[in-house]
């Protein structure tokens, strides 16, 4: 295993006025279909004769795909949104971030992602939390809802719903 590089999947400068990027997930599928080749390129030494040698592979390109939640503020205040990339080139290039959450979901964060392994779709899932003010005091214990609570089964957390992206053959945990 040897370190190939980077590629820049998303940036922003930070600070008072910038973009919080935070908690990146990256998933990479088989290649599928009329998948592409990368083409690697590295050096080595040759355990034999210890000399640098040029070695490249030709590899099949399956799709690599990231999601990420973006902080920032806008005139209504805090806001945390879910972007989603996906890279058909072995990560050389990305396409440009989408937003997947609704505009009005304020807080979503957590997100993950999965590639069903009979067909590439993509399945992208986060918490969304609901926009609440923040209470003066902590609430007072209650281990009777808690007891009540661990005694039953809690359904799953909503996902998020983002539109459906044939391109990108992405769906929805739900």
């Amino acid at each position: 295993i040897k370190y190939l590089g980077t590629s820049l999947v998303a940036s922003s400068p930070g600070g008072t006025d910038g973009v919080f990027l935070d908690k990146p997930w990256m998933v990479v599928d088989i290649p599928r279909g009329n998948a592409g080749t990368c083409r690697v390129t590295t050096t080595d030494v040759d355990p034999l004769t210890q000399q640098t040698r040029t070695v490249t592979q030709t590899i099949p390109a399956g799709p690599a795909y990231v999601a990420y939640t973006a902080f920032s503020t806008d005139a209504q205040g805090e806001r945390s949104d879910i972007y989603f990339t996906s890279s058909t080139n072995c990560g050389r290039t990305w396409s440009n971030p989408t937003r997947v959450n609704r505009r009005e979901d304020r807080v979503n964060q957590g997100v993950t992602l999965a590639v069903d392994p009979r067909n590439g779709d993509v399945l992208i899932a986060w918490r969304q939390f609901a926009p609440t003010a923040v209470p003066k005091q902590p609430p007072a214990p209650q281990p009777e809802r808690k007891q009540q609570r661990d005694a039953q089964q809690q359904p799953p957390a909503r996902c998020g719903r983002p539109p459906v992206r044939r391109d990108a053959r992405m769906h929805v945990l739900q």
